[in-house]
């Protein structure tokens, strides 16, 4: 009988990953996924809240009552007013330029708010002198 052929054995070639490395991608993993909550969490609302804070602060005009323009016979002007010639002073829906204000305003708008200062007139003021005391 003749002999017979043992089987050829493949080479044998260890994981590409070991325990102790699978462990250490889990701990710097773990890491990763903590710094990006605290991004997320943390510092970005607080640099949200410092960049709102900080285009307040710099789009607040420094005004004050004298600053103001005078109104005529103490009080605020009606939109849409028959001028001394007998006509209107503007459209319904034109705009209003208004001092220490960047834009326009619809005068619709306008017309909304002198009724509601006319309605309440206390606490309109109550709301006027809450907005002088924060500006000092």
């Amino acid at each position: 009988m003749p002999f017979s052929q043992m089987p050829v054995l493949e080479a044998y070639e260890p994981p590409l990953l070991n325990k102790s490395d699978i462990f250490l991608l889990v701990k710097y993993l773990i890491v990763f996924i903590g710094l990006l909550l605290v991004v997320f969490m943390i510092i970005r609302p607080a640099m949200n809240a410092f960049s709102k804070a900080v285009s307040t602060m710099s789009s607040t005009p420094s005004s004050s009552a004298s600053s103001l323009p005078p109104a005529a016979g103490g009080a605020m002007p009606m939109p849409n007013a028959p001028v001394a010639d007998g006509s209107t002073e503007q459209a319904p829906n034109e705009t209003v330029a208004i001092n220490q204000v960047e834009g326009r305003v619809r005068e619709s708008m306008v017309k909304q708010v002198t009724e509601v200062i006319d309605q309440h007139p206390e606490e309109s003021l109550s709301v006027v002198r809450g907005w002088m005391a924060d500006a000092n």
